[in-house]
């Protein structure tokens, strides 16, 4: 028998109609972004009001191979999301698992092609 538990807060039979509609800026930036710590410092600022104040570094997809290890030494928490594949087109991320104690991040990727999800997981680039 499987046991399960009750998810207090979440309509669990909720299921969009589609994935693919017209995003906000803030929407669409939080949407795109690899990187774990950046993601949630992007969050930080929005939600602060300080839209205006976001650092280029901040609000690309993906950084530069330099850029990436650069923030790697700083402390390999920063590189959780960053080695992930870019997004496709016609894709987008709908729920992101990210674990604090290796860095890694496993996305779930829906595309308007494929029939199923797909996921794949990143660490912090290195095996």
């Amino acid at each position: 028998m499987i046991k399960t538990s009750a998810a207090h807060g979440f309509d669990l039979t909720f299921r969009p109609t589609s994935y693919f509609w017209p995003m906000g800026l803030e929407t669409h930036l939080l949407a795109t972004i690899k990187g774990a710590e950046r993601k949630a410092a992007l969050q930080r600022l929005i939600d602060a009001g300080e839209v205006d104040d976001i650092p280029d570094f901040l609000a690309r997809s993906a950084l530069s191979d330099e850029k990436r290890s650069a923030i790697g030494r700083i402390h390999p928490a920063f590189m959780g999301g960053e080695y992930l594949p870019n997004l496709r087109q016609q894709e987008v991320e709908i729920a992101r698992y990210s674990s604090h104690s290796n860095c890694s991040v496993t996305p779930l990727r829906r595309s308007s092609r494929w029939i199923w999800p797909k996921s794949g997981t990143a660490n912090c680039g290195w095996t």
